[in-house]
């Protein structure tokens, strides 16, 4: 309980937590007086600082010794100079540590352009048509195109060897859901 006001003819008035809200009566407070007593108001010491200037030493600018460069022109004699015997690079193809390629030619239909992958990387983007070189042995050509079921054969490529693959992509049917895991 918080006891807010007194009154020398009533009882204290109590609120509480709880309680209804009473009015309460209260009385003004009368203002005491303030102490008018003079500060003490001594002249305060003031001596002036002690300030004596740094022991500077000038710096010694003495002019430094500059004497002119001799600039004799220097004695240029040209160089001799003898061609150099140069014979020519044998220019060899470098066979491929694997033994001679052989081409893949590959036409595409069914789509306007299509991406070529050969053994599952990406080795041409956007074509009509691609012609690779690839070492000799079994290879899986896989052709693709945005709305389009993909083409995928396993191609023999024999050293020194033409393959043609005629590629005819079809379009995915509309009622077809896409599987990502599919392609």
């Amino acid at each position: 309980f918080v006891v807010l006001g007194r009154s020398s003819e009533k009882k204290p008035e109590v609120a509480s937590a709880g309680g209804s809200a009473q009015a309460m009566q209260t009385q003004p407070v009368e203002p005491k007086p303030a102490d008018t007593k003079p500060a003490d108001t001594k002249p305060v010491d003031t001596k002036p600082v002690d300030t004596k200037p740094v022991d500077t030493k000038p710096v010694d600018t003495k002019p430094v010794d500059t004497k002119p460069v001799d600039t004799k022109p220097v004695d240029t004699k040209p160089v001799d100079t003898k061609p150099v015997d140069t014979k020519p690079v044998d220019t060899k193809p470098v066979e491929p540590k694997h033994g001679k390629l052989g081409a893949v030619s590959i036409a595409i239909t069914g789509a306007p352009r299509a991406s070529v992958f050969v053994d599952g990387k990406l080795v041409a983007s956007e074509v009509a048509q691609a012609s690779l070189e690839l070492a000799p042995g079994e290879h899986r050509v896989r052709v693709q195109a945005p709305g389009h079921k993909p083409f995928e054969q396993m191609v023999r490529v024999d050293a020194g060897g033409k393959k043609a693959l005629a590629v005819e992509l079809k379009k995915k049917s509309i009622n077809t859901v896409h599987d990502p895991f599919a392609d």
